[in-house]
């Protein structure tokens, strides 16, 4: 089996189990977007968006996607580059590989439909959460966002241990083609080792490299509430926002003693602002629309959390830090390219619940993942960041743009 895998939080799959549970879960705030006109962009060719729906209450973000005519709403995920759905008949197991029924999974609907089987290769698919995905690679026509891909390859999912919300049936993989991590020579996921990994042409890759439908950049303004935000291909979102943007260059995540900049939308944050103060940092962190939590070095991550009131304390068997859900929620922002990027208060706290009056903070510690695979660690800037900013992952350019948006 691969040893690497995509970053899906841990904090997103409680919040999965928590909803399928029906525990109190509560996530405040949200209006509707200011406007609809289209802000300006320098690129060439039109750009298609689309609406994001919000899953978990706005924890993640959907988007329609139909495999030869026959829509599915996908969770939208900047950290993984596979897209799929469940197949027909798909098999559920439990968090130990052990056959299990579906209906305890909140299964969103399974693909109804055919796809053009490719042969002798297979989709294994394993997530930071431990939730697994097994299947096979077909072509199909891929509509989303306006555009159409004829002949994209897909996977569809027929063994999964998946933690679902009854509206998500996939993924959508907006990442770049080297994360194509799921891909494998042969039809026995067993079998598979890091030798028999294949890629292919992702959707993003085929919509602005294949077709040549897009320029190659897209963005997200995610937003909270029912009116979730865009997804805008080829150039920005449909809202009214103040275009005052940062850039800062991808880096390469360090697996195994190699970085490749098209692994994942990776940067450096230079510093991050607590109580008004400002401290310097050192990491790379993947912009993943897939992770709701801000994953950070342990030691940045017991900082800020010892800055709510009551300070947040860690518990190992959830991986996250809990405090009081009425707890004092400190100012924080993120530094990148000179400027500080405000969180909301809603974004730190976003009241998860542990117990009556035990929530979880959306900060925690970086994937405990081996050191040797990945000596530097493995940090996120994810869902809750993303709230606050419009961000543009531009692909030719090999850079993340960022502008403030959390007054909305």
């Amino acid at each position: 089996m691969p040893s690497r895998i995509q970053p899906r939080s841990l904090l997103f799959s409680l919040l999965l189990t928590a909803s399928v549970a029906s525990s109190p879960i509560v996530l405040d705030g949200g209006v509707s977007p200011r406007t609809d006109r289209y802000s300006s962009s320098t690129h060439d060719k039109k750009p298609f968006s689309t609406t994001l729906t919000p899953l978990l209450d706005g924890v993640a973000y959907g988007v329609e996607v139909k495999f030869n005519g026959i829509p599915r709403i996908l969770e939208l995920d900047t950290g993984s580059a596979d897209t799929w759905m469940f197949a027909p008949g798909v098999k559920c197991t439990n968090a130990k590989k052990k056959p299990a029924s579906c209906s305890g999974f909140a299964l969103g609907d399974p693909y109804t439909g055919s796809v053009e089987t490719i042969p002798d290769e297979n989709f294994l698919q394993v997530y930071g959460s431990g939730e697994t995905t097994e299947g096979y690679f077909g072509y199909a026509e891929v509509d989303f966002a306006g555009l159409t891909l004829p002949r994209q390859q897909v996977a569809l999912v027929n063994k999964t241990y998946w933690q679902g919300d009854g509206i998500q049936s996939g993924v959508l993989g907006m990442a770049q083609r080297q994360n194509d991590e799921a891909a494998f020579e042969g039809d026995d996921p067993a079998k598979d080792t890091q030798t028999h990994r294949t890629t292919y042409p992702p959707v993003f890759e085929s919509a602005y490299g294949v077709t040549k439908q897009v320029d190659s950049m897209f963005s997200l303004a995610c937003q909270r509430g029912k009116d979730a935000g865009y997804l805008t291909l080829g150039g920005l979102p449909p809202i009214d926002f103040n275009n005052d943007f940062v850039s800062s260059p991808f880096v390469g995540v360090n697996f195994n003693g190699t970085r490749s900049t098209k692994t994942f939308y990776s940067i450096k944050p230079e510093s991050y602002e607590l109580n008004g103060k400002t401290h310097a940092s050192s990491y790379t962190a993947i912009i993943d629309s897939g992770t709701a939590a801000f994953r950070f070095p342990a030691a940045m991550a017991d900082s800020i959390n010892a800055a709510f009131d009551p300070p947040a304390t860690y518990d190992p068997a959830t991986e996250l830090y809990a405090t009081s859900c009425n707890a004092t929620i400190p100012s924080f922002g993120v530094g990148i390219g000179g400027k500080t990027f405000e969180v909301k208060p809603v974004d730190m706290l976003p009241l998860v619940r542990l117990g009556v009056d035990t929530c979880a903070t959306a900060v925690t510690k970086g994937f405990p993942l081996p050191k040797a695979e990945y000596p530097d660690g493995l940090f996120v800037l994810g869902g809750n960041f993303l709230r606050n900013v419009i961000a543009v992952f531009d692909v030719g350019k090999e850079e993340m743009r960022f502008a403030p948006h959390s007054d909305y």
